[in-house]
């Protein structure tokens, strides 16, 4: 049997299509979030209006990926706080279990009573989750705002909290 150009060329086709096929079937198929958070604690669980609701994640971290997450501040009125949001082009943290805590300024116009944090962080693991994102579970961490509003800070001594130890 004699090898020619066209069985050469059909069976390097063969190999490149497939080759194509499981690729973008693997990059379909990877649909697990990254990290898990596995605790979720409120390091102070009832806060003045314009003081710091302090939050301690621990999670576990299976691979490193980009991540965006948004976030907001619900108060007893119902009204919601948009907080900036967050970006990283990578994973920021080590792959393992880790901890850290996370500093929010609450607004001085909140209603006080019952509130709400709630983030939502959506993953991005390979070149289809630009288009298809891996989704997180919504979290929502409940603490009370009491209190008078906490005195505003002093021109050019910023208290307002820096980001968090380590972005998810």
């Amino acid at each position: 049997m004699a090898v020619t150009a066209t069985r050469i060329l059909a069976v390097l086709g063969y190999g490149f299509v497939t080759g194509i096929g499981g690729w973008l079937g693997y990059l379909v198929s990877d649909r697990e979030p990254p990290v898990v958070i596995t605790k979720t604690e409120v390091l102070t669980p009832s806060v003045n209006p314009g003081g710091q609701l302090r939050v301690r994640y621990h999670l576990r971290r299976f691979r490193e990926c980009g991540s965006e997450t948004t976030r907001l501040i619900r108060d007893a009125s119902e009204t919601h706080f948009g907080l900036d949001p967050s970006s990283t082009p990578y994973s920021q943290g080590v792959v393992g279990e880790e901890a850290y805590n996370l500093p929010l300024l609450i607004p001085r116009s909140a209603a006080q009573g019952p509130a709400e944090y709630r983030v939502r962080t959506i993953w991005i693991c390979n070149p289809l989750h630009h288009i298809w994102p891996i989704k997180g579970e919504m979290r929502i961490v409940r603490f009370e705002i009491r209190g008078p509003p906490a005195p505003e800070p002093l021109y050019g001594l910023d208290s307002a909290p820096g980001p968090p130890d380590r972005p998810l």
